[in-house]
């Protein structure tokens, strides 16, 4: 489920992955508490992969 930065996935798969690591960081939270190393790591992915999401969004919407 690891996304690299700066691929090269368009919004839509994107917005698929980010779906698929919170709904699997939900899950490890809910078995094995917020502050498990594992959930930590997802969501530290789920923030760069929302980081990724919101450039790109940015991009397609100002042109910058």
């Amino acid at each position: 489920m690891t996304v690299p930065p700066n691929s090269n996935l368009s919004r839509s798969e994107l917005s698929a992955e980010i779906e698929k690591v919170r709904t699997h960081m939900v899950h490890l939270a809910g078995e094995f508490g917020f502050l498990h190393p594992e959930v930590q790591h997802c969501s530290k992915q789920l923030d760069s992969l929302l980081i990724q999401y919101y450039l790109i969004d940015r991009v397609d919407r100002t042109g910058e």
